[in-house]
């Protein structure tokens, strides 16, 4: 019989599961990894924060306003300690976070506008399916990944899953 690979992070299922490179495997993590920022840092602070960059090891989140940027400040070691659990989990290591309000108005004032015109929002995923082997494949290495609760283990199977799904029209197109 087979012996199972041990899952130690999140990476190690995107690794497996994507066949090409890495580039787009490191932007799946990270898009995996923004996904988390609400159970990072609390709604309070997920409605009125956003992530929207990470290069060199360090984390780039725009705030609404500079109250939001003051407040926030004053809790980046306990985020960036919470934050590191989560990107250890896709093999991402973060050093720093840059917290900025300046930029918050052109990437999110208009976001239910850009929602519309972002691709995943155009995609129906309840229209398509991946295949049964790399379902089953993803849903049995996300239970293995222990730090992860029931509902998190199901996001991140979503999450893989639309990625999937995207990536292969994408290599239609």
């Amino acid at each position: 019989m087979e012996e199972e690979a041990k899952i130690e992070s999140i990476g190690d299922i995107l690794g497996s599961t994507f066949k090409d490179g890495a580039e787009y495997s490191n932007t799946s993590k990270i898009a995996i990894f923004f996904s988390f920022w609400g159970e990072i840092v609390g709604k309070k602070y997920s409605e009125n924060s956003k992530p929207y960059s990470f290069n060199l090891g360090k984390l780039y989140v725009t705030c609404k306003n500079s109250f939001v940027l003051q407040e926030i400040s004053m809790y980046k070691k306990d985020i960036l300690k919470k934050a590191n659990i989560y990107s250890k989990a896709v093999d991402l290591k973060i050093d720093d976070i840059v917290f900025s309000y300046k930029n918050w108005s052109s990437l999110f004032d208009n976001y239910d506008d850009l929602e519309e015109d972002n691709y995943d929002s155009i995609i129906d995923f309840n229209n398509y399916e991946i295949d049964k082997n790399e379902h089953d494949k993803v849903k049995k290495m996300a239970d293995r990944v222990s730090f992860l609760n029931g509902a998190q283990k199901e996001k991140l199977v979503n999450d893989i899953k639309n990625n999937l799904i995207k990536e292969k029209l994408k290599n239609k197109e």
